[in-house]
C-alpha cells in the first residue's frame, strides 16, 4: 500500500513539474509580447499628445483665419455697395451728358 502512496507522490510531482514548466515556457514567450506592448502605448501616448498640440494650434490658427474670412466679407459687402453707388452715378452722369447732347442738337 505504500508502494500506491509512493507513485501518487510521484505523479503529482511529475505533473506540478510539468505545470511549473509550462508556466515558465508561457512566461517566456508572454514577456516580450507584453514589453512590446508597453512600448507600443508609450509611443501611442506621444503619438496623441503631438496630435493634441496640433489640434491646439490648428483650432487657434481656424479663429484667426475666421476672423481674417469675416473681415474680408465685410469688405466684400463695402466694395459691392461702392461699386453699386458708381454704377447708379455713372448711369445718372451719362443721362445728364446725354440729355445735354439732345438739349444742343435741339438748339440747331
Amino acid at each position: 500500500m505504500e508502494w500506491v502512496y509512493a507513485a501518487l507522490v510521484i505523479g503529482c510531482l511529475v505533473y506540478s513539474g510539468g505545470m511549473v514548466i509550462d508556466y515558465t515556457n508561457y512566461a517566456g514567450g508572454i514577456g516580450p509580447r507584453i514589453r512590446g506592448l508597453q512600448e507600443g502605448i508609450s509611443d501611442l501616448d506621444l503619438e496623441a499628445n503631438a496630435e493634441a498640440e496640433m489640434l491646439i494650434e490648428v483650432r487657434k490658427r481656424m479663429t484667426d483665419l475666421r476672423a481674417s474670412v469675416d473681415d474680408l466679407r465685410g469688405k466684400s459687402m463695402r466694395m459691392k455697395d461702392r461699386l453699386r453707388n458708381e454704377k447708379s452715378r455713372k448711369q445718372k452722369l451719362e443721362m445728364a451728358v446725354f440729355k445735354k447732347r439732345l438739349k444742343s442738337r435741339e438748339r440747331w
